[in-house]
This record gives structure tokens, C-alpha cells and sequence, in this order.
């Protein structure tokens, strides 16, 4: 099969790496602590990687406003071990152009072949040429959404250390944050948690022994900015029925009245992760971090404000591990990072207040 380079975002990533024929390479990689750059943005050279042809099982939204969709692929030359977290190169045509780019895998099922990830969909053509960009002015992912069942496809590389295997040595409780379309990993990781508290083979990662695991609890924070943006609610509701009572979700909604008068069927909160999820975490640590661990996914800015937080409240390094999907440049907000240190240390805070207006 072919071996091309693709632009893949690794800064930002706490790991990326190739897999050949012996599979992933194992091992926990903590996030780095946050610091601020001191000289240019070290560009890295494209990874190369070898594709295999696919077909396109599945295509639909996720979410009520349909801004978010997920992508199913199957039909792979042969059975693959990717799991929640890893990041793969996806290849499509579109009139004569082969359209790649980076996604993060949500869940895979070696049985049937398939992987689905979960993305956004970008409206709007754009003047400058970026990963979403085609020269038509067509976004990549306006490509991506009118995909019809049996379309070739391909896929290829696998980056990134997925979510369970990042998890730090005797955790209890992992607390994911994230943004938009980032909590699609974190859901098949959730699937993974459910199974092995259930005692069942670990979706998408057969070989991995989980039964010395000390993972008792997960409780997920998902940022939007409206209600519509929210992602897959009604399959989070069944696993934490599924889950007996380790597994709690929450949606943190940014937009201003978007709660006002309604009702939903699921635990949403009025603001930014920034000011909803830290006396959740606190109240849920009454004895410290020792036992926990933290992953964020999403936007630069989110993942740097908590990123930032974390270390000055005195989580070790191997207990956090992050990805961003854009934004890597971006620069911790203080006051934001602020709220959340003093939000999981239990401190006498106007946490809202110190938030202030910003977006999840």
C-alpha cells in the first residue's frame, strides 16, 4: 500500500507515534506542564504512514443542531486495534483531490472492521488555505457530511496515546474536560471503563489487562455553547445506567439564557467548564488529587487554562494528559485558569464572577 506524509497537528499532543506491524508502542506519556514558549514553534516533519482502502458505513449527525457528525469507516483490508484517543489520517476524494487530514478516533470494533470518529462541521469557505480548506473554497468537513454509504475511503497511522492507556497508575476517579466535538473520544473511553467494570473484553483494545485496574469512577465535563451543540446525550444517559453508579456526565452550556424555561433530559450546567466543574471535582476529592486523574480535549485555550490550573494546584504531572485540536498557540487566560485552581482546592471563591463572559 502507499506511504504518504500528512500535516499532523502533534504540538500540543502529550505523545505521537507510528504503529508498524508489532502494533502501538505502550506506555503512559503525562501531559508536559504548561509553560510559556520562550522562541519560535519547532515545526516537526509530516509522519509518514501507510494507507488501506476503506468504505464510508455510516455518516449522520450527533448532535440537534447537526453541527457535529459522526464518520463510520469498515471494510478494512485488515483488523485494526485503535481505541479511543489514537489519532488516525482520513483520505477522501472530491473531484479529483485526495482531502486528508487528522481525527481522533471515538471508538473501533475489530469484529466488524469499523471506526468511527465524531467531528465538527465548519461552515463558511475560507480565504486562507488550512487543514479544512479545499482550493474550490469547499470546507473539508462540508465534504466529509455529504459522504453517502459504499464511498471509498482510506485511512491510515495511528498517533497519540489513547485515553485508558494514559490513565496514570492507581487512579480512582479520571475527570475529563472537554469542548465541542472533543468528548467523542472520551465517549468510547467511557465504553471501555463500562465494559471492564462489567467484566467484559474491552472494546477496541482485546489485549490490554485491565483486571488489576484500580478505575472506580469517571465523571466527564462537556463544554458547549448551546444546548443544540450537545453530542450524543441519549447514548451518555445509557452508560451511566449501564455504569451503576461509577460514571456521572455533565454538560457545561456558555450561551447566555440557553437554560432559561427548559427542561432536558440530562444534567446541564449554566456556564464554562471554567466555573461548573471545579467544586463538582472538589466535592468528589475531599482527601486530595493522589487518586485521580485529569485528561482535557479540545480547543488550545481550554486545555492551557486547566493545564495551567492543575499544575499550580499541585497535580503532579503523570496524573493530567491532554489533546488539542486547534488553538495551540493560544495563551492560558489567568483569570480563568485562577477560578479553576481555586474551584478544585475548595477556596472561598466567586468562581462565576472570576469567570467572567467566556465561551466554553
Amino acid at each position: 500500500m502507499p506511504t504518504v506524509a500528512i500535516a499532523l497537528p502533534l504540538v500540543g499532543l502529550a505523545t505521537a507515534y507510528s504503529v508498524g506491524a508489532g502494533g502501538p508502542t505502550m506506555g503512559h506519556v503525562a501531559a508536559q506542564r504548561y509553560s510559556p514558549p520562550t522562541h519560535g514553534v519547532l515545526r516537526m516533519a509530516a509522519p509518514q504512514y501507510t494507507s488501506q482502502a476503506a468504505l464510508v458505513s455510516a455518516s449522520r449527525p450527533v448532535c440537534p443542531n447537526g453541527r457535529s457528525w459522526l464518520l463510520q469507516l469498515s471494510g478494512q483490508e485488515s483488523p485494526t486495534e485503535y481505541e479511543p484517543g489514537h489519532v488516525l489520517a482520513i483520505e477522501v476524494d472530491h473531484q479529483g483531490t485526495t482531502l486528508k487530514g487528522p481525527y481522533t478516533v471515538t471508538r473501533s470494533d475489530a469484529a466488524s472492521r469499523t471506526i468511527d470518529c465524531i467531528y465538527r462541521v465548519i461552515d463558511g469557505p475560507r480565504e486562507s488555505s488550512n487543514g479544512d480548506h479545499v482550493a474550490s473554497g469547499v470546507r473539508k468537513t462540508q465534504v466529509f457530511k455529504s459522504l453517502e454509504t459504499g464511498v471509498p475511503a482510506a485511512f491510515g497511522g495511528s498517533f497519540h496515546v489513547p485515553i485508558l492507556r494514559g490513565i496514570a497508575p492507581g487512579a480512582r476517579h479520571a475527570f475529563l474536560v472537554s469542548t465541542g466535538a472533543g468528548v467523542g473520544p472520551m465517549i468510547g473511553f467511557v465504553e471501555q471503563c463500562v465494559a471492564m467494570w462489567e467484566g467484559t473484553s474491552i472494546p477496541g483494545a482485546p489485549g490490554i489487562p485491565f483486571k488489576d485496574s484500580q478505575l472506580e469512577r469517571v465523571t466527564l465535563f462537556a463544554g458547549y455553547r448551546e444546548l443544540g451543540d450537545v453530542i450524543c446525550a441519549e447514548e451518555l444517559e445509557a452508560l451511566v445506567a449501564a455504569s451503576n453508579g461509577r460514571f456521572e456526565w455533565h454538560a457545561c452550556i456558555s450561551g447566555a439564557d440557553e437554560l432559561n424555561d427548559c427542561e432536558v433530559g440530562f444534567s446541564a450546567l449554566a456556564g464554562r467548564t471554567t466555573n461548573t466543574a471545579p467544586p463538582l471535582i472538589a466535592s468528589a476529592l475531599p482527601d486530595g488529587f493522589e487518586e485521580a486523574h485529569f485528561h482535557m480535549i479540545g480547543n488550545g485555550a481550554m486545555v492551557k487554562d486547566w493545564q495551567l490550573a492543575l499544575g499550580e494546584a499541585g497535580v503532579p504531572e503523570e496524573q493530567v494528559t491532554v489533546e488539542m485540536y486547534f488553538g495551540h498557540k493560544e495563551e492560558p487566560d489567568q483569570a480563568a485558569s485562577e477560578c479553576i485552581k481555586q474551584g478544585i482546592l475548595h477556596q472561598d471563591l466567586k468562581i462565576a464572577a472570576l469567570a467572567g463572559p467566556l465561551a466554553a
